[in-house]
Protein backbone atom coordinates (compact mmCIF):
# COMPACT_ATOMS: atom_id res chain seq x y z
CA UNK A 1 0.00 0.00 0.00
CA UNK A 2 1.38 3.03 -1.11
CA UNK A 3 1.10 6.34 1.77
CA UNK A 4 0.51 9.71 0.01
CA UNK A 5 1.76 12.64 1.96
CA UNK A 6 -0.12 15.84 1.46
CA UNK A 7 1.99 18.88 1.57
CA UNK A 8 0.83 22.25 2.59
CA UNK A 9 2.12 25.51 1.22
CA UNK A 10 1.09 29.50 0.36
CA UNK A 11 0.14 30.19 -2.64
CA UNK A 12 1.65 33.26 -4.76
CA UNK A 13 -1.37 35.54 -3.33
CA UNK A 14 -1.48 34.14 -0.19
CA UNK A 15 2.01 34.82 -0.35
CA UNK A 16 1.65 37.95 -1.51
CA UNK A 17 -0.95 39.16 0.97
CA UNK A 18 1.25 38.16 3.47
CA UNK A 19 4.08 40.51 2.30
CA UNK A 20 1.71 43.46 2.24
CA UNK A 21 0.91 43.15 5.74
CA UNK A 22 3.83 42.61 6.99
CA UNK A 23 4.56 45.89 5.23
CA UNK A 24 2.01 47.52 6.48
CA UNK A 25 2.32 47.31 10.09
CA UNK A 26 6.51 48.04 9.26
CA UNK A 27 5.02 51.04 8.13
CA UNK A 28 2.62 51.36 11.21
CA UNK A 29 5.17 50.94 13.61
CA UNK A 30 8.22 52.83 12.12
CA UNK A 31 7.28 56.64 12.94
CA UNK A 32 6.82 54.58 16.84
CA UNK A 33 9.84 53.54 16.71
CA UNK A 34 11.77 57.06 15.56
CA UNK A 35 9.80 58.74 18.49
CA UNK A 36 10.97 56.37 20.95
CA UNK A 37 14.60 57.02 19.34
CA UNK A 38 14.09 60.80 19.50
CA UNK A 39 12.79 60.39 22.74
CA UNK A 40 15.66 58.76 24.04
CA UNK A 41 18.29 61.16 22.12
CA UNK A 42 16.40 64.41 23.54
CA UNK A 43 16.81 62.73 27.16
CA UNK A 44 20.61 62.00 26.76
CA UNK A 45 20.79 65.39 25.18
CA UNK A 46 19.17 67.02 28.21
CA UNK A 47 21.41 64.82 30.18
CA UNK A 48 25.03 66.26 28.50
CA UNK A 49 23.51 69.82 29.12
CA UNK A 50 23.14 69.09 33.05
CA UNK A 51 26.52 67.73 33.29
CA UNK A 52 27.80 71.30 31.55
CA UNK A 53 25.99 72.86 33.89
CA UNK A 54 26.81 71.87 36.99
CA UNK A 55 30.27 71.55 36.11
CA UNK A 56 30.06 75.10 35.47
CA UNK A 57 28.65 75.17 39.20
CA UNK A 58 31.70 73.20 40.30
CA UNK A 59 33.97 75.56 38.49
CA UNK A 60 32.42 78.36 40.50
CA UNK A 61 32.69 76.69 44.20
CA UNK A 62 36.55 75.92 43.69
CA UNK A 63 37.40 79.31 41.91
CA UNK A 64 35.77 82.12 44.03
CA UNK A 65 32.15 81.60 43.27
CA UNK A 66 32.79 82.94 39.51
CA UNK A 67 32.18 81.03 36.34
CA UNK A 68 34.23 80.10 34.08
CA UNK A 69 35.20 82.32 31.20
CA UNK A 70 33.36 81.71 27.96
CA UNK A 71 36.40 81.33 26.22
CA UNK A 72 40.16 83.25 25.98
CA UNK A 73 40.00 85.63 23.34
CA UNK A 74 41.58 88.97 22.64
CA UNK A 75 42.80 91.07 25.99
CA UNK A 76 39.58 93.30 26.82
CA UNK A 77 40.61 97.24 26.55
CA UNK A 78 41.56 99.02 29.64
CA UNK A 79 38.33 100.61 29.81
CA UNK A 80 36.61 97.27 29.04
CA UNK A 81 34.66 95.70 28.54
CA UNK A 82 35.24 95.89 24.68
CA UNK A 83 36.82 93.36 22.79
CA UNK A 84 40.51 95.46 22.11
CA UNK A 85 39.60 96.11 18.60
CA UNK A 86 39.45 93.46 15.94
CA UNK A 87 40.40 89.80 17.06
CA UNK A 88 44.06 88.66 16.24
CA UNK A 89 44.79 85.05 16.00
CA UNK A 90 48.62 84.97 16.46
CA UNK A 91 47.95 85.77 20.23
CA UNK A 92 45.69 85.06 23.34
CA UNK A 93 44.77 81.10 23.97
CA UNK A 94 41.24 81.07 22.18
CA UNK A 95 40.47 78.16 24.67
CA UNK A 96 36.47 77.68 24.86
CA UNK A 97 34.72 77.21 27.84
CA UNK A 98 33.87 73.35 27.71
CA UNK A 99 38.04 72.69 27.60
CA UNK A 100 38.32 74.69 30.74
CA UNK A 101 35.37 72.97 32.04
CA UNK A 102 37.26 69.25 31.33
CA UNK A 103 38.06 68.71 35.14
CA UNK A 104 35.06 69.02 36.38
CA UNK A 105 33.09 66.39 33.78
CA UNK A 106 35.17 63.41 34.78
CA UNK A 107 37.13 64.03 31.94
CA UNK A 108 40.68 64.24 33.64
CA UNK A 109 42.81 62.65 31.47
CA UNK A 110 42.18 64.79 28.61
CA UNK A 111 42.88 67.46 30.66
CA UNK A 112 46.15 66.15 31.90
CA UNK A 113 47.01 65.84 28.36
CA UNK A 114 45.72 69.20 27.02
CA UNK A 115 47.82 71.06 29.93
CA UNK A 116 51.23 68.48 29.80
CA UNK A 117 54.61 70.49 28.96
CA UNK A 118 55.29 72.75 27.18
CA UNK A 119 52.17 74.18 27.94
CA UNK A 120 52.92 77.48 30.49
CA UNK A 121 51.76 77.64 33.94
CA UNK A 122 48.64 80.28 33.87
CA UNK A 123 47.40 79.62 30.28
CA UNK A 124 43.56 79.02 31.16
CA UNK A 125 44.16 82.24 33.06
CA UNK A 126 41.13 85.03 32.45
CA UNK A 127 43.88 87.65 33.03
CA UNK A 128 47.07 86.09 31.40
CA UNK A 129 47.34 86.32 27.19
CA UNK A 130 49.67 83.36 25.99
CA UNK A 131 49.71 81.77 22.75
CA UNK A 132 47.31 80.06 20.66
CA UNK A 133 45.94 76.42 21.60
CA UNK A 134 46.75 75.32 17.78
CA UNK A 135 50.43 75.66 18.17
CA UNK A 136 50.93 73.78 21.39
CA UNK A 137 51.44 70.30 20.48
CA UNK A 138 49.40 69.18 24.26
CA UNK A 139 46.40 70.94 23.54
CA UNK A 140 46.84 70.27 19.82
CA UNK A 141 46.45 66.41 20.02
CA UNK A 142 44.27 66.90 23.30
CA UNK A 143 41.59 68.87 20.70
CA UNK A 144 41.10 65.46 18.84
CA UNK A 145 39.08 63.90 21.73
CA UNK A 146 35.54 62.62 20.56
CA UNK A 147 33.68 63.43 23.93
CA UNK A 148 30.41 62.02 23.90
CA UNK A 149 29.10 64.50 26.63
CA UNK A 150 29.68 67.53 24.08
CA UNK A 151 27.68 65.67 21.55
CA UNK A 152 23.57 65.44 20.86
CA UNK A 153 23.08 62.11 19.69
CA UNK A 154 20.51 63.34 17.48
CA UNK A 155 23.13 65.22 15.73
CA UNK A 156 25.32 64.31 12.68
CA UNK A 157 28.25 66.46 14.08
CA UNK A 158 31.11 64.14 13.06
CA UNK A 159 30.26 64.20 9.41
CA UNK A 160 31.21 67.61 9.08
CA UNK A 161 34.48 68.24 7.07
CA UNK A 162 35.43 72.04 8.78
CA UNK A 163 35.48 72.89 12.26
CA UNK A 164 35.33 76.24 13.24
CA UNK A 165 37.70 77.19 16.05
CA UNK A 166 37.40 80.62 17.07
CA UNK A 167 33.96 82.34 17.59
CA UNK A 168 34.15 85.84 18.30
CA UNK A 169 31.85 89.23 18.07
CA UNK A 170 34.01 91.94 16.90
CA UNK A 171 33.67 95.44 19.09
CA UNK A 172 31.01 97.61 18.28
CA UNK A 173 28.18 95.02 17.56
CA UNK A 174 25.37 95.11 15.00
CA UNK A 175 25.78 91.48 14.13
CA UNK A 176 29.24 91.67 12.78
CA UNK A 177 31.74 88.24 14.22
CA UNK A 178 34.41 87.11 13.21
CA UNK A 179 35.33 83.24 12.77
CA UNK A 180 38.13 81.00 11.67
CA UNK A 181 37.82 77.26 11.10
CA UNK A 182 40.28 74.55 9.91
CA UNK A 183 39.39 72.75 6.72
CA UNK A 184 39.30 69.10 6.11
CA UNK A 185 42.99 69.09 5.41
CA UNK A 186 43.83 70.30 8.87
CA UNK A 187 41.12 69.99 11.06
CA UNK A 188 38.73 66.75 10.08
CA UNK A 189 39.98 64.93 12.84
CA UNK A 190 39.34 67.58 15.63
CA UNK A 191 36.96 66.50 18.51
CA UNK A 192 33.02 68.74 18.05
CA UNK A 193 30.38 69.72 20.06
CA UNK A 194 27.01 70.80 19.73
CA UNK A 195 26.76 73.00 23.22
CA UNK A 196 27.96 76.36 23.46
CA UNK A 197 27.84 79.28 26.22
CA UNK A 198 25.50 81.99 26.04
CA UNK A 199 27.33 85.49 25.52
CA UNK A 200 24.58 87.44 25.52
CA UNK A 201 23.22 89.78 22.82
CA UNK A 202 26.75 89.76 21.59
CA UNK A 203 28.87 89.20 23.94
CA UNK A 204 31.43 92.12 25.65
CA UNK A 205 30.66 94.52 22.48
CA UNK A 206 30.74 97.93 23.72
CA UNK A 207 27.19 98.68 21.37
CA UNK A 208 24.32 99.65 24.10
CA UNK A 209 22.30 96.39 23.67
CA UNK A 210 25.54 94.03 24.18
CA UNK A 211 26.35 96.06 27.40
CA UNK A 212 22.84 95.85 28.72
CA UNK A 213 22.13 92.60 27.52
CA UNK A 214 25.84 90.74 28.18
CA UNK A 215 25.26 86.55 28.97
CA UNK A 216 27.37 84.83 31.91
CA UNK A 217 29.95 83.70 29.63
CA UNK A 218 31.49 85.79 27.37
CA UNK A 219 35.47 86.62 26.36
CA UNK A 220 37.24 86.14 29.16
CA UNK A 221 34.06 86.95 31.82
CA UNK A 222 34.37 86.03 35.53
CA UNK A 223 30.85 86.26 36.86
CA UNK A 224 30.10 85.74 40.46
CA UNK A 225 27.00 83.02 40.72
CA UNK A 226 26.04 85.11 43.68
CA UNK A 227 25.74 88.69 42.31
CA UNK A 228 23.59 87.61 38.89
CA UNK A 229 21.09 90.43 39.30
CA UNK A 230 18.39 88.66 37.09
CA UNK A 231 18.76 85.42 39.14
CA UNK A 232 20.70 82.21 37.79
CA UNK A 233 16.68 81.03 37.43
CA UNK A 234 15.71 83.61 34.48
CA UNK A 235 19.03 83.59 32.83
CA UNK A 236 19.72 80.85 30.36
CA UNK A 237 23.94 79.95 30.34
CA UNK A 238 24.91 76.90 27.59
CA UNK A 239 22.25 76.35 24.53
CA UNK A 240 22.49 73.67 21.88
CA UNK A 241 23.78 74.46 18.57
CA UNK A 242 24.31 72.94 15.31
CA UNK A 243 26.86 75.20 14.24
CA UNK A 244 26.33 75.17 10.71
CA UNK A 245 24.81 76.52 7.71
CA UNK A 246 22.48 74.89 5.24
CA UNK A 247 22.88 72.18 3.99
CA UNK A 248 22.68 70.34 7.26
CA UNK A 249 23.69 67.16 5.04
CA UNK A 250 25.91 66.87 3.89
CA UNK A 251 27.42 68.37 6.84
CA UNK A 252 30.23 71.00 6.00
CA UNK A 253 30.94 73.00 9.62
CA UNK A 254 30.92 72.16 13.40
CA UNK A 255 32.36 73.47 16.74
CA UNK A 256 35.79 72.58 17.98
CA UNK A 257 35.08 72.12 21.80
CA UNK A 258 38.36 72.83 22.25
CA UNK A 259 38.24 76.53 20.40
CA UNK A 260 34.16 77.22 19.68
CA UNK A 261 33.31 78.61 23.33
CA UNK A 262 30.11 81.33 23.23
CA UNK A 263 27.40 82.34 20.59
CA UNK A 264 25.55 85.50 20.74
CA UNK A 265 21.28 85.02 21.06
CA UNK A 266 21.40 88.10 18.57
CA UNK A 267 20.86 86.24 15.65
CA UNK A 268 17.66 84.55 16.94
CA UNK A 269 16.65 81.14 17.53
CA UNK A 270 16.88 78.79 15.02
CA UNK A 271 14.45 79.80 12.36
CA UNK A 272 14.15 76.81 10.03
CA UNK A 273 13.67 79.05 7.30
CA UNK A 274 16.83 81.16 7.82
CA UNK A 275 19.27 78.70 9.88
CA UNK A 276 22.90 79.74 9.97
CA UNK A 277 25.98 78.99 12.40
CA UNK A 278 25.53 81.99 14.67
CA UNK A 279 22.16 80.49 15.50
CA UNK A 280 21.34 78.31 18.89
CA UNK A 281 19.90 75.34 16.55
CA UNK A 282 19.14 71.43 16.79
CA UNK A 283 18.20 68.68 15.10
CA UNK A 284 15.70 67.53 17.97
CA UNK A 285 11.49 67.79 16.41
CA UNK A 286 10.05 71.24 17.46
CA UNK A 287 12.36 72.59 20.33
CA UNK A 288 16.24 73.61 21.01
CA UNK A 289 17.39 72.59 24.47
CA UNK A 290 19.14 75.12 27.32
CA UNK A 291 20.47 75.17 30.58
CA UNK A 292 20.01 77.72 32.79
CA UNK A 293 22.29 79.39 35.56
CA UNK A 294 20.67 77.46 38.18
CA UNK A 295 21.39 73.79 36.41
CA UNK A 296 17.53 73.52 35.27
CA UNK A 297 17.29 72.07 31.34
CA UNK A 298 14.33 73.56 29.62
CA UNK A 299 13.63 73.61 26.31
CA UNK A 300 12.53 76.65 23.94
CA UNK A 301 10.06 75.96 20.95
CA UNK A 302 12.09 76.74 17.55
CA UNK A 303 10.15 79.48 15.49
CA UNK A 304 9.06 78.55 12.02
CA UNK A 305 10.14 81.89 10.55
CA UNK A 306 11.38 84.98 12.16
CA UNK A 307 11.05 84.43 15.99
CA UNK A 308 7.99 86.15 17.30
CA UNK A 309 9.42 85.86 20.69
CA UNK A 310 12.76 87.47 19.96
CA UNK A 311 12.59 90.09 22.61
CA UNK A 312 12.34 87.32 25.06
CA UNK A 313 15.05 84.94 24.44
CA UNK A 314 17.50 88.44 24.22
CA UNK A 315 16.23 88.93 27.65
CA UNK A 316 16.50 85.59 29.02
CA UNK A 317 19.98 85.59 27.61
CA UNK A 318 21.17 88.56 29.58
CA UNK A 319 22.11 88.36 32.78
CA UNK A 320 21.67 92.02 34.21
CA UNK A 321 19.31 94.16 32.11
CA UNK A 322 16.98 94.15 35.05
CA UNK A 323 14.01 92.80 32.86
CA UNK A 324 12.15 89.41 33.16
CA UNK A 325 11.36 86.94 30.27
CA UNK A 326 7.91 85.52 29.40
CA UNK A 327 9.35 81.85 29.21
CA UNK A 328 5.79 81.16 28.05
CA UNK A 329 6.96 82.85 24.72
CA UNK A 330 9.37 80.95 24.38
CA UNK A 331 7.75 77.60 24.87
CA UNK A 332 7.15 76.95 28.26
Amino acid sequence: MVTRIRRSAFTLIELLVVIAIIAILIGLLLPAVQKVREAAARSSCQNNLKQIALAAHNYASANSDLLPPGYLGTMPSPGGPGLGGAPDYSKDQWVGVLAILLPYLEQSAVYQQMMASPVPVGYLDPKQTKQPWWELDPTWNAAAARIKTFQCPSDSVNEATDIIVVMHPNDGGGGQFSYAYFDAADGAWLGRTNYLGVNGYFGSATDASSKKYIGLLSNRSQVSLAAIPDGTSATIMFGETLGTNPPISPRKLAYSWMGAGTTSTNWGLDETANINLTMFSSMHSGVVLFAFGDGSIRPFRKPAAENPAYTQFVIVGGYKDGRTSDLTLLGQ
